[in-house]
C-alpha cells in the first residue's frame, strides 16, 4: 500500500514539472520579417536549382549556360513570387483571367531569355521538357479535384458508373 501510494506520489511530481522542450528558454526565437525574407530567397535559390540541375542534366548545359540560366530561373522566380503578392495584396480575390495573362507574359519573357542563351535544339528539348511537366501538373490537380483525366466535362469519374449515368438511375444532366 505504502509502494503503490510512494509510486503515486512520484508520478504525480513528474507530471507536474516542465518537460525540457516547454521550456521557454528553449523555444524557437519567432520569424522576424527578416528571417522570413531570408527563407524565401532560399527558397527562390533552391526551386532554382531544382530546375536548372534537371534542365543540365537532359540538355547538356555548359557551365556558362548554367551560369546565365541560373540568373533567369532566380529572375523569373522573384518576379513571378512579386506578381503573385501584389495580386492579393488588398485582400480581395484575385483577378484569376489578369494574373493568368501576367504570368504567361512573364514566362515568354523568360523563353526569349532563354533562346538567347541556348542552342535551337537546346530551347527545342527545353519546349518539349517544359510541355511534358505542364501536362504531368494539370493531370496532377485534376487528381486533387477528383476529375478523371479523360473526363472532357470535368465532372468526377466514378469508375462504378459509366459516364453520364447518374448512381440514382437518371441522367445526370
Amino acid at each position: 500500500m505504502k509502494r503503490n501510494a510512494l509510486l503515486l506520489l512520484a508520478l504525480a511530481a513528474f507530471a507536474g514539472s516542465p518537460a525540457p522542450a516547454q521550456n521557454a528558454t528553449t523555444a524557437a526565437p519567432a520569424a522576424t520579417p527578416n528571417t522570413e525574407a531570408r527563407n524565401q530567397a532560399r527558397h527562390s535559390r533552391d526551386m532554382a536549382q531544382a530546375r536548372l540541375d534537371e534542365m543540365a542534366a537532359k540538355l547538356k548545359l555548359t557551365a556558362d549556360q548554367k551560369s546565365k540560366v541560373m540568373k533567369v530561373f532566380e529572375s523569373q522566380h522573384e518576379k513571378r513570387r512579386e506578381l503573385l503578392a501584389k495580386s492579393t495584396a488588398d485582400g480581395g480575390r484575385p483577378d484569376r483571367e489578369a494574373v493568368r495573362a501576367d504570368l504567361e507574359k512573364l514566362a515568354r519573357s523568360g523563353d526569349a531569355k532563354l533562346a538567347k542563351i541556348l542552342s535551337p535544339e537546346q530551347m527545342e528539348a527545353y519546349t518539349q521538357m517544359r510541355e511534358q511537366q505542364r501536362a504531368r501538373g494539370m493531370e496532377k490537380a485534376q487528381q486533387r479535384r477528383g476529375e478523371h483525366p479523360s473526363n472532357a466535362k470535368g465532372k468526377a469519374h466514378r469508375p462504378d458508373h459509366p459516364q453520364g449515368e447518374h448512381p440514382t438511375g437518371g441522367d445526370s444532366h
